[in-house]
């Protein structure tokens, strides 16, 4: 049941942002999230998601940010 909601609340602030997402397996255990989102986002809320992902499912997640429209950043968040 945690599993299920802490995807339902990774989704959620992934569709508010419309973001498009890829994932990357590094290793068994190392999950990469390379976030593009369509408008401006809330990192703090993505980054929280994120730990409580890395905490259900036993797993490090990185989370690579890549710019939007509109903005001229790429960022490497460590959780």
């Amino acid at each position: 049941m945690k599993k299920i909601s802490v995807l339902v609340t990774l989704r959620k602030i992934l569709e508010r942002t419309k973001s498009k997402v890829e994932l990357k397996l590094h290793g068994s255990r190392i999950v990469e999230f390379v976030v593009t989102p369509s408008r401006s986002t809330q990192t703090f809320l993505l980054k929280d998601a994120l730990r409580k992902f890395e905490t259900t499912f036993d797993v490090k997640v990185i989370l690579s940010v890549q710019s939007y429209s509109g903005s001229s950043h790429n960022a490497l968040l460590e959780l």
